[in-house]
C-alpha cells in the first residue's frame, strides 16, 4: 500500500486548515506566488499549537540531491520540519514564506527543512525545488519520516524543534509565518546550549 493511499485513509474528511489532503492529482509546475494571487484566494494559516516538548525523532534523510542529512546534527539550531508535496496547493502558496524565514533567520539559526512526501521522489520534486529556488535543504519521505513525527494528518504540516532537539511546536495547514516569527526569535535567542548539554 502507497504511502499516499495510508494517508488518505487516515483522512475521513478533508482538511478545513487551508491544507490538502492526501490522494490529490499530481499539480503542474508552479506558477502563480501569493503576490500573484487574488488575496480572497489565499487560504488562511490555522492550526498553530504548541507541541508537548517530546524529543525529535533521530532521522536520517534523503536530501534531493542525492545527500543525506541526520536530525540529530542540527542540535543547537533551531529547525522548521514542513512536511508538503508538489500536488499540494497550499504547500505551494507557503513556499515563498518559508524561503522569506530562511533567508531571514539562517545565519541567526534557524534550519528550515523541507520534506516531501511526493511518491514520485526526486524525478518531480528536484525539478519543482529548482523551479522555485527553494534554498533550504529538501528531504524525501516513503513514510518514515512522517511516522516518526506521529503522524501528518493533512499538507501542509510543520513542526518546531528547538535548540535542544524538542518539538515545540506543531501547525496543520499553513505555517503561520506572522505569528511564528516572534516565536522563532524568541527560540533563536536561546539557542546557545546550557553547559552540561
Amino acid at each position: 500500500m502507497t504511502y499516499r493511499l495510508l494517508l488518505l485513509l487516515t483522512l475521513l474528511a478533508p482538511v478545513g486548515l487551508g491544507g490538502c489532503g492526501a490522494g490529490e492529482p499530481a499539480a503542474p509546475p508552479p506558477t502563480p506566488l501569493p503576490s500573484t494571487l487574488p488575496a480572497d484566494t489565499l487560504p488562511t494559516p490555522t492550526g498553530l499549537q504548541p507541541a508537548d516538548a517530546r524529543e525529535a525523532p533521530d532521522l536520517t534523510l534523503r536530501l534531493i540531491g542525492g545527500d543525506s542529512l541526520r536530525l540529530h546534527d542540527l542540535r543547537g539550531r533551531v529547525v522548521l520540519v514542513n512536511f508538503w508535496a508538489t500536488w499540494c496547493p497550499p504547500c505551494r502558496v507557503e513556499i515563498p514564506d518559508l524561503i522569506a524565514l530562511h533567508e531571514e533567520m539562517h545565519a541567526a539559526g534557524l534550519t528550515v527543512l523541507g520534506i516531501a512526501l511526493d511518491e514520485e521522489g526526486a524525478d518531480v520534486v528536484g525539478p519543482f525545488a529548482e523551479a522555485l529556488a527553494i534554498p533550504y535543504p529538501i528531504a524525501l519521505d516513503d513514510g518514515t519520516a512522517a511516522n516518526a513525527f506521529g503522524g501528518v494528518f493533512g499538507l501542509p504540516m510543520s513542526f518546531v524543534i528547538d535548540a535542544r532537539g524538542r518539538i515545540v511546536h506543531r501547525a496543520l495547514g499553513l505555517f503561520p509565518v506572522d505569528t511564528m516569527r516572534p516565536v522563532l526569535r524568541d527560540l533563536l535567542a536561546g539557542t546557545a546550549p546550557a553547559e552540561g548539554d
